[in-house]
């Protein structure tokens, strides 16, 4: 599926991240600048796999924020789904800010250019919720709505792993990879967690 994105998040805390990021890696654009043993050439070290993690991975924990915000909007969720909604928000909302900033020292676009595509990779993310799947999570009550967030999640986990493995077996840029696996670390657990949240409910 290919991504359906609004970018209106992204604007949050990107002034401030490019320009502490500017004041400290300088303005170069391209992974092969600098010496190997410097600082700034250890972070603006990348190649085309790193550019894809973040600019695929940004609206991809977007729309996780806003399925979290809307199953906290609701009453009558189970204390352990309103728990799990929240970590999902509070790691994700970080991470986003970071990628954003992984793009502008690199001086990467954040939204990425599909007519240049020309290989075999696709500018898409996978597990996403399409737009009639997110309407039915925003009108159902509290108790249907867990249900769907917990499926949806779930799903949208996976696409998440997925594509951070794809990261980690290709990606150059150490910060990048780091935090590749770190998601994938996360979200496999809190897989875990919501199919046992699931079989509970």
């Amino acid at each position: 599926m290919i991504l359906a994105f609004t970018g209106h998040r992204l604007r949050y805390g990107a002034a401030a991240v490019a320009l502490a990021l500017v004041a400290v890696l300088g303005g170069c654009s391209d992974g092969a600048s600098g010496s190997p043993d410097s600082a700034a050439s250890v972070v603006q070290t990348f190649n085309k796999a790193d550019v894809k993690f973040a600019q695929t991975m940004i609206p991809h924990h977007e729309q996780a924020i806003e399925m979290s915000d809307m199953i906290l909007a609701k009453s009558g969720v189970d204390r352990e789904v309103t728990k799990l909604a929240q970590q999902v928000k509070d790691a994700q909302g970080p991470e986003m800010t970071t990628m954003t900033g992984f793009l502008t020292a690199w001086n990467q676009p954040l939204i990425p250019d599909h007519s240049a595509e020309a290989d075999e990779h696709h500018w898409d993310a996978e597990g996403m919720l399409t737009p009639e799947e997110m309407q039915e999570l925003t009108t159902a009550d509290g108790r249907t709505g867990q249900q769907l967030f917990l499926e949806g999640m779930i799903e949208h986990h996976k696409g998440a792993v997925a594509m951070v493995q794809d990261e980690i077996d290709n990606g150059q840029n150490p910060d990048a990879l780091r935090l590749a696996q770190a998601i994938k670390d996360r979200q496999t657990a809190e897989i875990e967690t919501m199919e046992s949240l699931l079989t509970s409910l």
